[in-house]
């Protein structure tokens, strides 16, 4: 009897206008009530009341927001109860009159306001996406309210041109008794492709995980015929026209990730690749390039500029003009490269053994380009007897026939005031 006389006087204050009394600030204060409850309308029409008294618009939507936030934790309190349609209806009315109230006020003054809605469309998401009876009773419903709620969250950072369809959810049954089977919807008619997936829920799709960028995409990006079932999960059913011309022919999941389509990592192994690189790579080999097996050199599959030639392993002859004859310079000693080119990994690294290159003992014939002006006229090997080094020179008159005119020779070393007699004869 007691309690009914609480409850008659909380709802006598809520009808005095236009004050709503103490019982009716009580209520939307402190919100004791869920969607469901016998006293939830007069808590709803006190929490609303209250906010129409707030004259500032910024607060008078702020104070909205609240609402509609508490509306998403009483939708989660009764997800799993007959309620769950009573709280959902709830929520969705509250979002409605928040994004009514955002949208009256300018972008730049409301950028907190337009975070929080977008925050509250992406938490609501995730809340009906673990509900357990409107799945089975009201699918349909549940899309629109799913859609509705994605759209207004687009809309509230900026990213939708067309503002979202705020009317109430269509078709919704009054309250179930407890202990009653609530009676199903008909359908809405609601195109599915539009329900957007609920990332947070990766299990409800895990046939094919949604991650990465997958995760951002509405279900009409790859359920283009409004069919979900036996969609197929090949990349190139969805990519095929990013796909160049002499693609790879394998699995496009063997390389590419669905965080992103430049993050590529081609594993040879695991693809079992052949050795013949040329059938997949023929279009990045250079003119007049080494007509033998790619694998010889390019040993390293993930990086074509880390070659190592091995010329015994390539079968290369000592013939190194069949390859190399665009490297050799002008004047450059006619006999075979092998004789000087002994090491196969740099050209640089020369050593020219005259005996085995059968070189005669006239230098001039090679090297006359280094003889300087008023050179001794006589035969190179008589000075240069060291065939590695040219400053290396030992000169000895007597093999060289040299004369006891000493002035022949050597006029330009004489200086001024010189002894002006014969030389060789002090």
């Amino acid at each position: 009897m007691f309690v009914k006389l609480i409850k008659l006087f909380i709802a006598l204050s809520l009808a005095l206008p236009p004050s709503l009394g103490v019982g009716g600030y009580a209520l939307a204060a402190t919100a004791p009530f869920v969607p469901g409850d016998a006293l939830f309308p007069i808590q709803n029409f006190a929490e609303q009341a209250r906010a129409q008294l707030t004259l500032d618009q910024t607060t008078h939507t702020a104070l909205l927001l609240d609402l509609a936030e508490r509306r998403m934790r009483d939708l989660q309190t009764r997800s799993g109860s007959d309620y769950e349609l009573d709280a959902l209806i709830a929520l969705d009315a509250a979002t409605n009159d928040a994004f009514n109230a955002l949208s009256k006020i300018s972008p730049d003054r409301s950028a907190s306001l337009r975070s929080r809605m977008a925050t509250l469309s992406v938490n609501t998401l995730n809340v009906m996406s673990r509900l357990k009876i409107l799945p089975k009773t009201n699918p349909d419903l549940l899309a629109k309210a799913q859609n509705k709620m994605r759209q207004i969250g687009l809309a509230a950072l900026g990213q939708s041109a067309t503002p979202p369809n705020l009317s109430p959810i269509a078709g919704a049954p009054p309250s179930s008794p407890k202990g009653s089977t609530p009676t199903p919807t008909p359908g809405t008619g609601i195109d599915p492709r539009a329900v957007p997936f609920i990332g947070a829920d990766a299990s409800m799709h895990s046939f094919f995980p949604l991650n990465g960028k997958h995760a951002a995409l509405d279900c009409s990006s790859c359920h283009t015929t409004g069919t979900y079932k036996g969609t197929a999960k090949q990349c190139e059913s969805c990519h095929a026209n990013v796909k160049p011309a002499n693609h790879y022919k394998g699995d496009c999941a063997s390389c590419h990730n669905a965080a992103d389509w430049k993050q590529v990592k081609f594993d040879h192994a695991l693809v079992s690749a052949t050795t013949n690189c040329e059938s997949c790579h023929n279009n990045k080999k250079p003119a007049n390039h080494f007509a033998g097996a790619c694998a010889n050199c390019h040993k390293d599959t993930t990086n074509w500029k880390n070659v190592k030639f091995d010329h015994t392993l390539a079968g290369a002859t000592t013939n190194c003009e069949s390859c190399h004859s665009n490297k050799k310079s002008v004047n450059h000693y006619a006999g075979a490269c092998a004789l000087c080119h002994k090491d196969t990994t740099s050209w640089k690294n020369v050593q020219f053994n005259h005996a085995a290159a059968g070189a005669t003992t006239n230098c001039e014939s090679c090297h006359a380009s280094r003889k300087p002006v008023n050179h001794y006229a006589g035969a190179c090997a008589a000075c240069h007897k060291d065939t590695t080094n040219w400053k290396n020179v030992k000169f000895d008159h007597a093999v060289a026939g040299a004369t006891t005119n000493c002035e022949s020779c050597h006029s330009n070393r004489k200086p001024a005031n010189h002894y002006a007699g014969a030389e060789n004869g002090r």
